[in-house]
């Protein structure tokens, strides 16, 4: 039987399987920045979003594929800084 690394095929993979990851990490930030008890931890969400962003721009060299995975990413920073700027 062989093992799959669920990490490297929900962010990694060049599948549709690669969107899941990003759309995950969108999802809960919105989710948590939604709530008012949970939106100062809206900062390190933007922040783990970026980190997973700038990988994905070093992979970009190697595979246009991830371009979709900076494209999800970016939208869903802009999403995430404007419901942390909402009242």
């Amino acid at each position: 039987m062989q093992d799959i690394n669920w990490f490297s095929e929900i962010f990694l993979s060049t599948d549709i399987w690669g969107w899941f990851g990003p759309l995950a990490i969108i999802g809960i930030s919105f989710i948590i920045l939604t709530n008012k008890k949970l939106k100062p931890l809206g900062i390190l969400f933007v922040i783990v979003e970026f980190l997973i962003t700038s990988q994905y721009f070093e992979l970009v060299g190697d595979t246009p594929w991830y371009w979709w995975n900076i494209i999800i990413m970016v939208l869903g920073m802009i999403i995430c800084v404007g419901q942390m700027w909402s009242k």
